[in-house]
């Protein structure tokens, strides 16, 4: 703001510059992805906002790669904006390329990503390609398979650690048409008894897609490639027609002209009950995303859209609420932060997000003495509680959003 004298009797006219608002996003991924082992990269993402950028920002992409198929897939389907994290490949012959090698350089790599807050999907179907690549060989492709799923739950821990990203998984490539039913279920389960190992929480923070699809066009046309691009272009257009309560399922992929295995009711059911969502053929309809489950059984999890409107939550808190941390503790900080939650969840429930006649049915807030005795003040911690009801069979999901001296956290209690 411009300072003016004003120690004249008159009108005066200050010119004020609005703090620009910060821009929340959703719907954008990040493509973790493999190029040529002599590229230059600088261990960050990349922003893209079309298809052309890949070749314009990413240095000498690894010939066979699944990425750039991805990406146009992405903005094929309605994606607006996304990140690719470029890795390099530990050689640049796809016959020489294993796991290993590459889940090594995917855990050194996934720092660079721990701290974006512009993302909430994430991807990497450069991880199937050492399977691709391995033909008939059984025990490689065991030994490819084992590390393939340890490679997806380091990229669901991430996603898990940031606490507002979802990871969009592939199934592995069909061998053979007539056990790729079997192989797509039996990947499913594994992956699954892994992420529990690791931390039953997990399975909440990823979904998983089946079979692979082909492009009609451009890069990776005439092949069948990982679905995961395709499928988080669903997830932007959904965002941006409706929102991130509206389940990415039931509308048909764009740019894509076959998939690999053809499904019927009583095939999804039973891989459905692994949480495979499927992409399916329907006559008079096209290809569309039939399914929308993450890996989880919990009822206040199992839904990907119900998921990421608890992650998309989380992220707006942290993000609108992060300047609150240093004021101080008394009831008028929590009346602000009783209207600023309230504003956003009124706006939810008018969208259609959360179920109920009225707004009292579909969501309440609690910030006031009793949530913030003496004991808790003097610890340096504001705590709000926040429940809503998404559309999905369960009943109210508690969120409890604790502010400290170093800044906000959040933690889900059970449905009550």
């Amino acid at each position: 703001m411009s300072v003016v004298d004003q120690s004249a009797p008159g009108i005066y006219r200050e010119l004020v510059r609005e703090e620009p608002d910060v821009e929340f996003r959703t719907g954008t991924p990040v493509f973790v992805g493999l190029v040529h082992p002599e590229a230059e990269v600088h261990g960050e993402a990349i922003a893209l906002g079309r298809p052309a950028h890949l070749r314009q920002r990413v240095d000498r992409l690894l010939e066979g790669s699944y990425l750039e198929a991805a990406v146009q897939g992405f903005f094929d389907n309605g994606g607006q904006r996304c990140f690719v994290l470029p890795i390099r490949s530990p050689t640049a012959s796809l016959v020489e390329l294993t796991s290993a090698a590459v889940h090594e350089r995917l855990v050194a790599s996934l720092r660079a990503i721990e701290d974006m807050t512009e993302i909430d999907l994430v991807a990497f179907p450069d991880l199937m390609l050492p399977l691709k690549a391995g033909g008939a060989d059984a025990r490689a492709r065991d030994e490819g398979w084992a590390t393939l799923i340890a490679s997806q739950v380091e990229l669901v821990a991430n996603s898990r650690a940031t606490g507002h990203r979802l990871a969009i998984l592939d199934s592995p490539p069909a061998m053979a048409v007539a056990s790729a039913l079997a192989d797509g279920r039996g990947h499913a389960a594994a992956l699954r008894a892994a992420l529990r190992v690791r931390d039953p929480a997990l399975l909440a923070f990823a979904a998983l897609y089946f079979p692979w699809l082909r492009p009609e066009r451009g890069p990776g046309s005439g092949a069948f490639i990982p679905p995961s691009g395709h499928v988080a272009g669903v997830y932007a257009r959904m965002d941006a027609l409706e929102g991130v309560h509206r389940p990415p399922a039931g509308v048909s992929l764009i740019g894509v002209c076959d998939l690999g295995v053809a499904i019927d009711d009583g095939q999804q059911a039973v891989l459905l009950d692994e949480g495979l969502n499927c992409l399916r053929a329907f006559r008079g309809r096209g290809l569309r995303v039939w399914g929308a489950r993450t890996l989880s059984s919990e009822p206040d999890a199992r839904f990907v859209n119900v998921r990421r409107l608890i992650l998309t939550l989380s992220r707006w808190l942290e993000l609108r609420l992060a300047d609150l941390t240093m004021e101080p503790n008394d009831s008028f900080l929590w009346n602000r932060v009783t209207r600023s939650l309230s504003g956003h969840l009124e706006g939810l429930f008018e969208a259609g997000a959360l179920r109920g006649k009225i707004a009292s049915e579909a969501f309440y807030i609690k910030c006031d003495a009793e949530t913030n005795p003496p004991e808790v003040r003097d610890a340096g911690m504001m705590i709000a509680e926040i429940g809503i009801a998404p559309l999905a069979p369960q009943e109210f999901i508690t969120i409890r959003l604790v502010q400290r001296s170093e800044g906000l956290s959040l933690t889900e209690a059970a449905p009550g």
